[in-house]
């Protein structure tokens, strides 16, 4: 795609990056793949956030998604830990709002990435 950073390169990067801090082995195939493709087929700008992506760092909005995901949930969690800035809803908020449509995909790929690492068999093999 066209851009800075493509829309699919940005769901690249939030799966890979969901994955691998998920601990998910199938980030290891998943981050071949790309990084074997990556030279001929994006922007610099994109390559360096796949590369990144794939050694787990994120810019800091995608990262405190991904914090939030984390954190424990339920009625116990909520009564020890009232609104903070790493909940999840504020923390989707502020990446929706990266770029023009950067945060979205970014998000989507999150969402995907965390999918995958909780539920491998159902998502079937990515490696």
């Amino acid at each position: 795609g066209s851009g800075l950073t493509p829309a699919g390169d940005d769901l690249l990067a939030g799966a890979l990056a969901a994955m691998r801090a998920a601990g998910s082995p199938a980030a290891d195939g998943l981050g071949a793949a790309v990084l074997d493709r990556v030279r001929e087929r994006t922007t610099r700008l994109s390559a360096a956030l796949l590369a990144a992506a794939d050694a787990g760092a994120v810019i800091p909005e995608a990262e405190a998604v991904l914090r939030a995901l984390a954190q424990p949930r339920g009625a116990d969690a909520r009564a020890e830990r009232p609104h903070r800035p790493d909940d999840l809803a504020w923390a989707a908020h502020r990446l929706l709002g990266v770029g023009h449509t950067s945060g979205w995909y970014l998000a989507a790929g999150l969402a995907v990435g965390a999918a995958h690492a909780l539920t491998p068999a159902a998502s079937g093999s990515m490696g």
